[in-house]
């Protein structure tokens, strides 16, 4: 019951990032044209990058440690004071990233006002303390404050956006959406704790060893993709940039489908996995065979659908998008069982530098293949490497497990 009533908030939650997304995606796709959706959604890319370099592996390890110690409040008290107290910390690094990219990426050095905008929401975002309500297991407050806030994001852009000039102000209602969240969040934690404790910055050093492994699980592919992208829109120019991020949006919603099993599971398989492994492995098995078989019919969806969902969501003027999309519906089953191999079965066995390694071949992967399609095949070889990337990560994954099997 639990584990159904947390998947419920939590698909929520998604709901108000991704579908609700989808849902307005004709409005803005139409609004903003082709060109300037693009220029948008490579600084969200952006965006997305520096809210996982705030987070730094809280959504895994955190939500981990949150689910050990929420029965002793001191130490849990700590342990916000250490996470909050880091994360400040890493913002002047967080600056200088943000310095050489507008530095080095011409959209943005035509546009420097879309890479502040969102900085200061990938802030918000990366410091909100949605990783304790993931680890104590209440997602409702999550699931509320998201929908809502989110909610208002796209009304202030339905009456507000008109034109291509307004691109700033779609970026602009996420940032303030992600404030909120994240104040929301703050005072509810508030709330929770008796007091919260505020630790030596010397201290702070735990949490960078905690969390440093699952920071690079996290970051890494998302690193990876990001400078691929950057480099595709300097190869393909805005148009086409455009018409990938209308398939890419399609494929993020449909792909964010997947988080909520899986973090509804998390919690319980960490849990179960301290008194009764071999029950935690049966759970795992279970979450693999569903999301397995929920990947592939979201695949055959796309490939059959393509055309029809791309002009109903996004219009006529993106019908190249429909390869592309097709292309991204391959890697959706590859992800369902990527994620349950190495995101829930190895970081619940503390596995994190195993599956760090997986994740940095499968990276080496993704580049071979992107740079060597790249010239022939345009926006379309970002899904080919895409599901390079995948395959190598199970195989990797598969491999790790049965050399530990025979060294045992």
């Amino acid at each position: 019951n639990k584990i159904l009533s947390n998947s419920f908030y939590l698909y929520l939650s998604h709901f108000a990032d991704y579908i609700l997304l989808l849902i307005f995606l004709p409005f803005i796709a139409h609004s903003l044209g082709v060109e300037e959706f693009g220029k948008i959604s490579l600084a969200q890319t952006f965006g997305i990058f520096l809210i996982l370099f705030f987070e730094f592996g809280s959504p895994l390890v955190l939500i981990r440690e949150v689910s050990v110690k929420k029965e002793n409040q001191s130490e849990l008290d700590l342990l916000i004071g250490k996470v909050f107290l880091f994360k400040l910390l890493i913002v002047p690094i967080a600056i200088i990233i943000g310095l050489l990219t507008l530095t080095l990426v011409p959209i943005f050095n035509a546009n420097p006002s879309y890479l502040l905008i969102v900085s200061i929401g990938a802030f918000f975002q990366g410091i909100s303390p949605s990783w304790y309500f993931h680890g104590i297991e209440k997602m409702r407050k999550i699931a509320y404050s998201k929908f809502f806030f989110r909610l208002f994001c796209f009304i202030l852009i339905f009456f507000l956006v008109d034109s291509s000039d307004d691109g700033w102000i779609v970026l602009l209602a996420y940032s303030l959406s992600s404030l909120f969240i994240c104040i929301y969040l703050i005072f509810q934690l508030l709330k929770e704790i008796k007091s919260l404790t505020i630790p030596l910055i010397s201290e702070t050093a735990e949490i960078y060893h905690i969390c440093r492994n699952s920071f690079f699980i996290s970051t890494l592919p998302v690193v990876v993709q990001s400078i691929t992208t950057l480099f595709l829109s300097s190869m393909i120019g805005p148009a086409q940039l455009g018409l990938y991020y209308g398939a890419n949006r399609i494929y993020r919603a449909l792909n964010s489908l997947f988080s909520p099993i899986g973090q509804a599971f998390f919690p319980n398989i960490v849990h179960i996995n301290t008194i009764n492994e071999q029950k935690a492995f049966s759970i795992a098995r279970l979450l693999l065979i569903i999301l397995t078989i929920f990947g592939v019919l979201l695949f055959l969806i796309l490939l059959f659908f393509s055309d029809q969902i791309v002009l109903f969501l996004l219009g006529k003027d993106y019908a190249g998008s429909s390869n592309i999309l097709i292309l991204f519906g391959a890697v959706l089953p590859l992800t369902a069982v990527s994620h349950v191999l190495g995101r829930q079965w190895l970081v619940v066995k503390n596995k994190d530098n195993q599956y760090m390694k997986c994740l940095a071949l499968s990276s080496a992967v993704f580049f071979i293949c992107f740079f060597s399609t790249i010239n022939r095949f345009g926006a379309i070889s970002f899904p080919i490497s895409l599901i390079g990337y995948e395959i190598a990560s199970i195989v990797f994954i598969i491999s790790s497990f049965v050399l530990k099997s025979k060294l045992s």
